[in-house]
């Protein structure tokens, strides 16, 4: 493909400039559609793990919170989501997997994980002046994603606390 596109860029087989960008055009978009067939059948990781947050979302919404932010970044970390319900912020980290082969996925959550979650969710209030009048709590949606099977949600609320990650 990209030998072809040389080739046209060079003028090859006499074609004029407007032929020649009407077929560079056609080329891109077939390369495209070639590319979001593939992901379809192939998503990328980020493509799962966007799904997944998505399934978290939903679950989310329907206990009641409210999406305040989603994929929040700094230089502390990331939070997958940040949702509010009443007086309470709550940081949420969404991990999800396949299989049970390497355990579950609320496993993964190390405390390194936690310690950035944490450090992220200070920026955050601090970018936004909410260090005073709201509860935070820093929850893990697990989602185990087992195929053929209806994904199995887990949410543990309240499932560290700074106290307990930064203590001695």
């Amino acid at each position: 493909m990209d030998a072809l596109l040389q080739k046209i860029n060079k003028g090859a087989h006499g074609m004029t400039n407007a032929e020649q960008f009407y077929l560079q055009q056609r080329i891109q978009i077939q390369v495209e559609s070639l590319a979001r067939k593939e992901r379809l059948h192939f998503p990328s990781t980020v493509d799962k793990g966007r799904t997944r947050e998505n399934l978290a979302m939903v679950y989310l919404e329907r206990k009641g919170y409210t999406l305040w932010e989603r994929n929040y970044h700094c230089k502390e970390g990331e939070i997958d989501l940040i949702v509010n319900r009443e007086t309470t912020i709550v940081f949420v980290e969404v991990k999800s997997r396949q299989s049970k082969k390497y355990g579950m996925p609320y496993e993964a959550v190390t405390k390194k994980k936690m310690r950035s979650l944490i450090r992220a969710a200070e920026s955050y209030l601090y970018e936004r002046d909410l260090l005073e009048g709201w509860n935070i709590r820093y929850d893990v949606i697990s989602i185990l994603a087992l195929p053929g099977a209806d994904p199995l949600i887990d949410h543990f609320e309240d499932a560290f606390r700074v106290d307990e990650v930064f203590g001695d």
